[in-house]
């Protein structure tokens, strides 16, 4: 009986160590795979973080080409905009080119007139100097025929000192002389036509006052005046002449003093007509 209880007590022990055994191995087993799942739980944890930074990475990645992606949508949609004004532009610049084109042609046009028409005034101008040389070789109107083919005579031969009434012992050399000038102007055939008038100008110094010697100087501008239509009856000419005073309005200076002896003077001038020039500016433009 004691051998049997003996036995079981050893038995029981035997079995619970066995089944310590069994416990302590089970425990190993799960603290060893514990650690095994730890470990791997932490590399997959791990494994995510990197996962995550990755894709955190591509994420901001992502949003900074889209942010590239929609400025250079903007500045495409820009560049359309500006391409569409600039062919606006264009289209308006062609036709301001165009505009300034036909502006060249126009003032081509114009400035070849132009040049036309200052050579017809510089022809009536040469041709007044050719009337002038042509005058200057006749000794009598030499003397008083200046470079526009203009006469100019002194007072003081033609008036005694304060009169109008021209001198008898001139009258008839006086009379020479205009004949001669005055047949070669009207017979210029490229002037004559454009003159307006021939003005007689009668011009006295300064001595006495102003009123004085504009009545004087008109009196001696129709003396010679009325001498000249006393004998020279061409009706082309009757048609022409002016008479004017002018008093001492236009006195000559020389050395920036009043020439008193060349001022008093008579001048008869060729005047060229304004319409003969303005009709010569309207042909040449408007045809």
């Amino acid at each position: 009986m004691q051998n049997k209880e003996n036995n079981f007590w050893i038995l029981y022990a035997n079995l619970m160590g066995a089944l310590f055994f069994i416990f302590i191995l089970i425990i190993a087993a799960i603290v060893i795979k514990y650690a095994l799942t730890k470990d791997k739980l932490e590399g997959t944890k791990n494994a995510l973080s990197q996962q995550e930074q990755t894709l955190e990475q591509k994420k901001q990645d992502f949003e900074k080409q889209e942010q590239i992606i929609y400025t250079l949508a903007k500045r495409l949609a820009d560049v359309n905009s500006s391409y569409e004004k600039l062919n606006v532009k264009d289209q308006d610049l062609l036709i301001l080119v165009g505009l300034l084109e036909k502006r060249e042609e126009e003032y081509e046009k114009l400035k070849e007139k132009f040049t036309e028409f200052r050579q017809r005034l510089n022809n009536v101008n040469y041709s007044k100097q050719e009337l002038s040389a042509e005058l200057k070789k006749n000794p009598n109107l030499n003397p008083i025929i200046n470079e526009e083919a203009n006469i100019i005579l002194d007072s003081d031969i033609l008036f005694n000192t304060d009169s109008y009434i021209l001198k008898s012992e001139i009258k008839e050399n006086l009379r020479k002389q205009l004949t001669l000038y005055f047949d070669s102007v009207l017979n210029n055939k490229i002037f004559a036509p454009k003159i307006e008038n021939i003005i007689i100008e009668s011009h006295t110094n300064s001595d006495g006052s102003y009123m004085y010697n504009l009545d004087l100087s008109q009196k001696r501008a129709h003396e010679l005046l009325n001498f000249i239509l006393s004998f020279y009856k061409d009706t082309r000419l009757q048609k022409l002449l002016i008479a004017t005073g002018k008093s001492y309005s236009e006195p000559i200076f020389k050395n920036g003093k009043e020439d008193k002896i060349s001022s008093r003077r008579m001048e008869i001038k060729i005047q060229i007509s304004n319409k003969a020039i303005v009709q010569d500016i309207e042909k040449l433009i408007f045809n």
